[in-house]
């Protein structure tokens, strides 16, 4: 009943063995209390005092009796050692019953019903040790243990009760890192391992600086709230800029936050409305020659913003330097803010332009703002449509160009070259003098659209 399964042989054996040898301590009540009331031996005050002196006579002693008697005293003597025979059987027999009657029998059942409770103790310490060894790490676990074989109850336990082990905690830790890498694309290109691995560096590079300087003079030279608010995507194109060296990385950072604060990069944005491009044309009397295209304007269904530039358009001395120059670089600052993870499609319009409308010396001044301050902000420039003279002077200057920068820069010339621009840029936000659908009073009205916020 208890079920003690091979215990109860190994309990049972030791008992076996003691309980016999007990015998010799004297029985503390007979095992046979009948045997002194039975009619074979009537008590009577004769055989009472012939028991007694057969008891206390000797085997020599007894012999002669047995000579000597004859009849009923012969009978007598012969039912009082019968009587001594049974009492010294019953001497040893009667511990042995007393005992089996309650004190081994109580004996037994406490020893029985501890050793099935520690049984039903052991399932539970079982059970969490075998738990503990399953979930340990593998480096935890000595490469010389036995291995245990978890029993088909623990297994499915175990198999229910949701553990994390070290492979669970690298394996989450990498779909986290993958899908951090994922998130991080710039350009259209995703994040390496290589570039998420500097990207952490400088993170941590950028927060020291902050600590070390931002409380000091120097905080006071340089844009502290650009610094704070400088996120993985906005260090990307800074750190691919110098081919993933933190060091020039960092400095480049710190010259371009004292560079914003010295230009006022804060407050040119705090005062939108005369730099956006409704305000600053009209606030000059010139005509539009600037304008952003509506968002997926490319037909590769990118999202990157197009900004198309009428050359024909431009007078050189219209507006002062500085005035263009504040213009752009709140055009690079929107730009870069609302599309972090995307890259400026420059569109130059070039039908109808001509010498009288070159300016080299706003872009001059404008290319190291943008090359510096605004790393890999341009991504693609379509000049359209190119005579042969520039392409040859375009030629020239490519002799000292790297590679990168000359894949940027596309010329889109020859017989075909609006057909060509279509297949970079949707008809329907191409005015008709470049090959598109869009008419010149719908561009005019597109244009005085409020599209720029």
């Amino acid at each position: 009943l208890l079920d003690m399964g091979p215990l109860s042989p190994m309990m049972l054996l030791p008992l076996a063995v003691i309980v016999p040898g007990l015998s010799a301590f004297g029985p503390p009540f007979s095992i046979c209390p009948g045997l002194r009331g039975t009619g074979t031996m009537r008590r009577s005050q004769n055989s009472e005092f012939l028991t007694k002196r057969v008891e206390s006579c000797s085997l020599a002693q007894r012999s002669a009796l047995h000579a000597e008697a004859s009849g009923p005293l012969t009978r007598t003597i012969v039912l009082a050692e019968n009587k001594m025979a049974i009492l010294s059987d019953a001497k040893g027999l009667g511990f042995i019953e007393g005992v089996l009657r309650l004190p081994l029998r109580w004996f037994l059942m406490a020893c029985l019903f501890a050793l099935r409770l520690t049984s039903i103790l052991a399932h539970p310490v079982r059970f969490l040790l075998a738990f503990r060894k399953l979930s340990a790490p593998p480096s935890a676990i000595s490469p010389h243990s036995p291995t245990t074989v978890p029993s088909p109850i623990i297994s499915a336990a175990i198999s229910m009760t949701p553990s994390v082990t070290s492979a669970t905690m690298t394996t989450r830790r990498e779909a986290n890192e993958q899908k951090k890498r994922d998130m991080l694309v710039f350009g259209g290109k995703m994040c390496s391992d290589d570039e998420m691995a500097a990207l952490e560096t400088l993170e941590q590079k950028v927060k020291l600086m902050l600590i070390a300087k931002g409380d000091t003079a120097m905080g006071t030279q340089m844009d502290v709230e650009w610094l704070r608010n400088l996120s993985s995507v906005n260090l990307i194109p800074h750190l691919r800029a110098t081919g993933r060296n933190i060091d020039k990385t960092c400095a480049n950072i710190l010259r371009t936050a004292c560079w914003r604060q010295s230009f006022g990069v804060a407050q040119l944005m705090q005062n939108s409305s005369r730099w956006k491009l409704e305000g600053f044309f009209d606030s000059h009397g010139a005509e539009r020659e600037v304008d952003w295209l509506p968002e997926f304007a490319e037909t590769n269904g990118a999202r990157n913003p197009v900004l198309l530039y009428r050359s024909a358009k431009h007078t050189p001395s219209g507006i002062p330097e500085n005035q263009w120059l504040k213009f752009f670089v709140y055009q690079c600052e929107w730009a870069r803010t609302r599309y972090p993870a995307h890259q400026v499609v420059l569109l130059v319009d070039r039908v109808g332009s001509g010498i009288s409308n070159q300016d080299p010396t706003v872009l001059r001044a404008l290319a190291p703002i943008i090359q510096d301050h605004y790393p890999q902000l341009i991504g693609k420039i379509y000049i359209a449509p190119v005579n042969p003279v520039l392409s040859i002077i375009w030629a020239i200057v490519c002799i000292i160009l790297d590679d990168e920068t000359q894949s940027v820069v596309q010329l889109i010339s020859g017989d075909d070259w609006m057909l060509d621009l279509r297949a970079l840029i949707k008809a329907k936000w191409l005015p008709m003098r470049l090959g598109g659908d869009l008419s010149e009073s719908a561009e005019l009205a597109w244009a005085a659209g409020e599209r720029h916020d």
